[in-house]
């Protein structure tokens, strides 16, 4: 008897040592906004602060524009994404690498950038489709609306749907969709009753995520909604610390209930996908079948490319347009074009040199190291029977559903106190980056995890391999998709990510977008847009020398 609790201690050690990492990590912070939520500034414990969330009409106000436009963007951003990646996967679609490349293209834009884009084409005075609109008799189309703060977050969430979805649409065994042909049904039919159920793991986790992340939004509520009055959660919190005195408690209150949003998502997904199977890749995988399109080939590669062109090409244009012009108001001034900008930031300003380099070396790291504690976890959450397993999923999650602002002044709360070298260095940003985007390379590698049939590491461990062996030559190459998808993830949404470290950073360790946010609050458009495009094109670089070098791609073709 002995033995055998030395042997199950021995199995559960090192789960137990992955719960206490994630408690240090994730629930220390949020234990710290409890905290705070429930104390006077004289120290002594008090309700005051919920009572005055929940009993005041504009916070009231707040969590519902919160709920309304999240839940139309995650819709959104799910029809965009599933329907990209079915037809750059399955269908015979012509261009598929380069519509791919453009469907992925969002991501490198951050939300608050897409934002200030957006706002360049469809402002009402000085847009530039309302311009091109109003000359056909049509708008303008106020871009500063509700509508519009959905259509900006769905556009460039959309990504997200897109790299999951492919990934699980790429270890999908074909031999399902064919036996299901051969019985019958139909493309659409095969789609509907058998492809969308096998790829929901991978669905409902992307969709999970893009909830609890447009819910937490705070860059494009900010930009679009403060001029037409419209609230939400995290615009009350990014204020409430702002303003002098803070008020933490309140701010502490309204990031707690986007804690209680994730953990109801977290729920809805285990009722939707508990006790399932979606073992979807088998030892007789192999490529997939080709689904042709007929007459609809090219009329629907014509409605994507518009698509495409419109709500992807056109802004990024617009931010390098900005960036060689003076002063941008609106006017299409080609004469006054100019590199002004960039002369500036290449020949005046240093600072900007030394933020490009953090951030490489804070995404790249953050990312790495993302991805380490990504692929153990999907081990402990796939692979054994542990009863602490729900306790280490839920862990995951709730950094997805807290603000970026708010994450950075709870990791403050936390460090401040915390005898080690950690407060006011880079280490900081370190821990901020890996706390807030951890779940996103768990749910990219989980997601592909849970459709390995365990029959494959079982044929190596009959042959003789250990834990190492079946993890080298088995797992890790079939988990290959979800870990360069979410290790894209992570490095582009640190490289573009402005509300932690913009809290987080210290002097020395000042990031890109930091610097662009700095130019955003002077009115400095043209600046802003100028290390804007120089943060496109660093992304692009790294993509396009990784792929090269390493022959590690977003997504493996299709073609």
């Amino acid at each position: 008897m002995a033995r055998r609790l030395g042997r199950v201690g021995r199995r559960e050690a090192p789960v137990l040592a992955t719960v206490i990492i994630l408690f240090g990590l994730v629930v220390v912070p949020v234990l710290a906004m409890v905290c705070n939520s429930v104390t006077t500034p004289q120290g002594g414990l008090s309700g005051r602060y919920w009572a005055e969330v929940l009993g005041t009409a504009r916070y009231l106000r707040a969590i519902g524009h919160t709920l309304l436009l999240a839940i139309p963007a995650t819709a959104l951003a799910g029809v965009i994404g599933l329907g990209q990646a079915w037809l750059i996967v399955r269908s015979d679609l012509p261009g598929k690498r380069f519509l791919h490349m453009a469907s992925i293209v969002p991501f490198f834009l951050s939300p608050f950038l897409g934002a200030v884009a957006w706002g360049m084409l469809l402002s009402p005075h000085v847009g530039l489709f309302n311009r091109l609109f109003m000359l056909v008799g049509i708008g303008p189309v106020d871009i500063y609306s509700s509508l519009g703060i959905i259509w900006v977050t769905g556009l460039y969430y959309a990504p997200y749907v897109y790299l999951f979805v492919q990934s699980a649409l790429h270890n999908l065994d074909p031999s399902v969709e064919e036996a299901a042909a051969i019985s019958g049904l139909c493309p659409m039919g095969t789609f509907w009753r058998i492809t969308l159920p096998l790829i929901s793991p991978a669905l409902i986790s992307a969709l999970l995520l893009t909830l609890v992340a447009a819910t937490g939004q705070f860059a494009v509520p900010a930009l679009l909604g403060a001029p037409v009055r419209i609230r939400t959660m995290t615009t009350y919190i990014y204020d409430l610390s702002n303003m002098f005195p803070p008020r933490f408690g309140l701010a502490a209150v309204l990031s707690l209930l986007l804690v209680v949003i994730a953990a109801a998502g977290l729920v809805v997904q285990k009722i939707l996908l508990g006790g399932r199977s979606f073992v979807t890749v088998s030892a007789r995988a192999r490529k997939h079948t080709v689904v042709p399109l007929g007459r609809l080939r090219l009329p629907l590669f014509g409605v994507l490319m518009v698509f495409v062109l419109a709500t992807t090409v056109l802004p990024i244009v617009m931010l390098f347009y900005a960036s060689l012009v003076p002063h941008y108001d609106g006017s299409l001034a080609f004469h006054l074009l100019t590199f002004a900008h960039y002369r500036e930031i290449f020949l005046s300003n240093h600072l900007v040199e030394s933020a490009v380099w953090n951030s490489l070396w804070f995404a790249g790291i953050s990312a790495t190291v993302s991805l380490l504690l990504a692929v153990w976890i999907s081990l402990i959450m796939n692979r054994t029977r542990s009863p602490l397993r729900g306790l280490i999923d839920f862990m995951v999650t709730i950094p997805a559903a807290i603000p970026g602002v708010t994450l950075g002044v709870a990791l403050l709360w936390t460090w401040i106190d915390v005898p080690l070298p950690v407060y006011g260095t880079g280490w900081l940003l370190f821990i901020g980056y890996i706390v807030g985007f951890m779940p996103f390379a768990v749910r990219a590698v989980s997601s592909v995890h849970r459709q390995i049939d365990v029959v494959l590491e079982d044929a190596l461990r009959m042959a003789g391999g250990n834990a190492l062996q079946r993890l080298r030559h088995v797992t890790l190459p079939l988990l290959k998709p979800g870990i360069a998808s979410g290790w894209v993830l992570v490095f582009v949404i640190c490289v573009r990510e402005l509300d932690v470290p913009v809290l987080l950073y210290s002097p020395g360790n000042e990031v890109l977008s930091v610097l662009i946010f700095s130019r955003w609050e002077d009115g400095d458009y043209g600046m802003l847009a100028a290390m804007a495009a120089i943060q496109i094109m660093l992304i692009t670089v790294v993509l396009i020398a990784a792929s090269c070098l390493f022959r590690v791609e977003v997504a493996p073709p299709t073609s």
